[in-house]
């Protein structure tokens, strides 16, 4: 029973050797990709990726805001809302049910809270890198053209 013991313990402790390697190596090539983010140059034809790769976002985060604007699009298609989109936790999704058209403070709102940023700023550089690469035109259109009209309002 004790030689089972010790070389459990045995075991045990070259895995977590094991482990701490990877986790060493991990962080090592995750530095790497971030250094190599910061010196490579941007493509203009993909200014989205490029932003979601110089402000380091998840693919969780990036998959919430693409499902996000999946739903605008259905909603400016005439589409209705899928019921299953009342159970997304990640920002209030009242807006998407309504009969008007996405109101850009509801959907700055939204990718804000995704982000977990502290400024809306990021929404709207969201938007505007998405409509720059060519992804849900239409809405970002929309969605800038709202922007730009309470801003002049604003001044």
């Amino acid at each position: 029973m004790k030689d089972n013991l010790e070389k459990l313990q045995e075991v045990i402790v070259q895995q977590q050797k094991k482990i701490d390697e990877m986790q060493s190596k991990i962080i090592e090539l995750s530095d790497y990709i971030l250094r190599l983010s910061v010196c490579k140059l941007t493509n203009p034809k993909y200014p989205y990726y490029d932003f979601i790769v110089s402000t380091r976002m998840s693919p969780e985060k990036q998959s919430k805001i693409d499902v996000l604007f999946l739903l605008l699009s259905e909603m400016f298609e005439g589409k209705k809302m899928r019921e299953s989109a009342r159970r997304i936790e990640d920002y209030p999704t009242d807006f998407l049910f309504s009969n008007e058209p996405p109101k850009y403070k509801d959907v700055s709102l939204a990718i804000t809270n995704i982000l977990g940023a502290t400024s809306s700023e990021l929404s709207l550089e969201v938007i505007k890198k998405l409509k720059e690469q060519g992804f849900y035109v239409e809405v970002c259109d929309n969605l800038l053209n709202q922007y730009d009209i309470n801003n002049e309002n604003d001044e």
